[in-house]
């Protein structure tokens, strides 16, 4: 099966959880694309974003978290970085 719109699509189990607790590990990777896919198909909060960068990260066989920007599309690398700078300032500052 195919889908090209995510409009309809139920919320996961794991949307659900992280939802309820509030904590991000409650979640799967999978599970949050479906969630802002869902919101930008349907019209949503995010469906107006012209800029988006996607950060994803593993623990590597040493026990330590590697970090990849998997992809972005962003005017540069420059406005990648700022873009990601703001998101981890908003984080901390809880907006």
């Amino acid at each position: 099966m195919t889908t090209e719109n995510f409009a309809d699509h139920p919320p996961t189990i794991g949307e659900l959880r992280s939802d309820k607790s509030q904590d991000a590990k409650d979640w799967s990777i999978r599970d949050m694309l479906i969630c802002l896919l869902r919101d930008i198909d349907s019209g949503g909060e995010y469906s107006n974003a012209n800029r988006a960068v996607i950060c994803l990260g593993y623990v590597g066989p040493n026990g330590g978290t590697n970090a990849h920007v998997m992809r972005a599309q962003t005017q540069s690398n420059f406005e990648s970085v700022g873009l990601v700078t703001q998101c981890l300032h908003n984080m901390m500052a809880g907006t």
